[in-house]
């Protein structure tokens, strides 16, 4: 099979500036001046690793935080799979980002939700509320796991975490308690799952929570079908377009990675 992938980083309809960061195969969003970015050139016959990263902190450290973590993903994408990702590639991005900290005086972090995909198995790991998703067979299934304390707005009690971050349900929100960036590096386990079969035709879709607060599963189900035989730089669009209508309150970052089977 052959992998082909394409992202898209937009600011969004509500915000000042572009906290999210993505990796696909060593291009990162290296310039977090630029409000929009995109990538579209991915074709890859074995290993694919994609990532994204929604920063968090005051002024510009949220995206320092974000961009720490895509960038150093490169040195680690050889044999990617969870022990480099907690002995090795964790530790050195939290220390890093605590650096930044103590020299800005700040507080900042970043979620991470990674796809690696080697031959037909695929990897899924993630930290914080960024996610990965599988579109196989018109149905959607999100891989990753959410790390977040929801609190309803009256709670007067609300447990640690970086940020509290809008959902999609009214008067609520989620509450990051894992990211890149905490103090107590032994909470920093992922959530993982590998060995995962790829079969031709599956879709992926590593995204921020720009997208999915605005777009219910059903909207993405149905935009992300009628495109299936689309370039991956099609989907991106059509999808962050349908969250900017939707009223794109937040950042916005969406990868899709397309298994194709080649017939040799």
């Amino acid at each position: 099979m052959v992998y082909e992938g394409a992202v898209l980083s937009h600011i969004g309809c509500g915000r000042k500036n572009n906290e999210d960061n993505y990796y696909l195969n060593g291009v990162y969003r290296q310039d977090v001046n630029k409000d929009i970015t995109q990538f579209s050139e991915l074709q890859a016959k074995q290993r694919v690793l994609a990532g994204v990263f929604d920063g968090a902190g005051g002024a510009d450290y949220g995206e320092r935080a974000s961009l720490l973590a895509a960038c150093s993903l490169s040195g680690y994408q050889e044999g990617f799979g969870s022990d480099i990702l907690q002995k090795k590639y964790l530790p050195y991005v939290n220390h890093m980002i605590h650096c930044e900290m103590q020299e800005r005086a700040c507080t900042m972090g970043s979620t991470m939700a990674l796809l690696y995909l080697d031959n037909n198995s695929a990897g899924v790991y993630n930290i914080g509320d960024s996610r990965v998703y599988l579109m196989r067979d018109g149905r959607l299934l999100q891989i990753t796991y959410d790390h977040v304390y929801f609190q309803e707005p009256w709670h007067e009690n609300s447990k640690p975490g970086l940020q509290n971050r809008t959902t999609g349900k009214k008067g609520s929100k989620n509450q990051l308690v894992k990211y890149l960036g905490m103090k107590n590096e032994m909470e920093l386990n992922p959530y993982y799952k590998e060995n995962i079969l790829v079969k031709p035709g599956d879709i992926f879709i590593v995204c921020s929570d720009g997208l999915y607060n605005m777009l219910s599963n059903d909207e993405i189900t149905k935009r992300a079908g009628k495109l299936k035989n689309e370039p991956p730089d099609i989907i991106t669009k059509e999808l962050v377009g349908d969250a900017l209508l939707a009223g794109g309150k937040d950042n916005i970052t969406c990868i899709i990675v397309k298994t194709i089977e080649t017939g040799y």
